[in-house]
């Protein structure tokens, strides 16, 4: 933000400029632990002409309509995002119990954590990873169907199988690409390759694997991480357009941005 401008309407604390241009609201919000826990966060901005009249006065801002001009922006399947719900299991309620032991120890703790101390960002850590699938935890845990790795890696199938007739053009030729089939991209920021060292196990080769088995063919299924450099980054992208590759995986860090593979 512009500081000069800030000092001169005396929001220059942060303080004060959340108190003209932010609304919090208390909610309860899911704990690691599985319990329920009042939380305050920033739910909206308010004043909102206000702050984008001082936002203006030093930023070129482009509207989306405006950009819609110059940039084919696809549509969302249905409207909106789909949700797929994975229920809880028995396995993962008593997760959620030992998550919940070890909150209450650290925060029975007196003292600054030691080397070694268990805390609550490990606790969030291994939440997260448990909640995708309890393997990242015990590598030696039965395969659970349930899983949301599971189920989201039948969807990737029953979406591969239902489009693998699908034909589709080239923009630029105006002709249909010789190989028929959708093209799918899964991302995962957690559970990849480099996690088969750190916890035993990885969501990328377990999904690859799986995927394998279902009937999928090897070579239509590629890793993100695996091509690192520009020339082999648009060799794969030419070919998820034309349709030889058919599921990507990778994270935000590399599927992120510039990953032209949408036609």
């Amino acid at each position: 933000m512009d500081l000069d401008a800030l000092v001169a309407r005396n929001l220059h604390e942060f303080d004060a400029w959340a108190a003209n241009f932010g609304e919090t609201r208390t909610e309860l919000e899911l704990q690691p632990n599985g319990l329920y826990k009042p939380v305050t966060r920033f739910t909206e901005f308010v004043n909102v002409a206000d702050l984008m009249a001082m936002y203006r006065d030093f930023a070129d801002v482009v509207q989306s309509d405006e950009l819609a001009r110059y940039v084919k922006l696809p549509s969302v399947k249905g409207g909106n995002r789909q949700i797929v719900v994975a229920e809880s299991t028995d396995d993962f309620r008593a997760f959620q119990q030992t998550l919940a032991e070890r909150m209450r120890a650290i925060e029975a703790r007196s003292g600054r954590p030691q080397k070694g101390d268990d805390i609550i960002l490990s606790v969030m850590n291994d939440a997260r990873h448990g909640a995708i699938d309890l393997r990242f935890i015990a590598p030696w845990a039965d395969d659970d169907p349930h899983s949301k790795l599971n189920v989201m890696i039948r969807k990737v199938f029953e979406i591969w199988h239902e489009t693998s007739a699908n034909r589709y053009t080239n923009p630029e030729t105006g002709r249909a690409y010789d190989l028929p089939g959708a093209v799918q991209m899964i991302f995962s920021d957690l559970g990849t390759q480099a996690s088969q060292t750190k916890r035993g196990f990885s969501a990328y080769n377990w999904i690859r694997s799986e995927l394998i088995r279902m009937g999928v063919p090897a070579e239509q299924i590629a890793f993100m991480q695996d091509y690192d450099k520009a020339a082999a980054k648009l060799r794969l992208f030419g070919d998820l357009n034309a349709g030889c590759k058919r599921i990507l995986i990778g994270s935000t860090a590399t599927m992120g941005t510039g990953v032209n593979a949408q036609q």
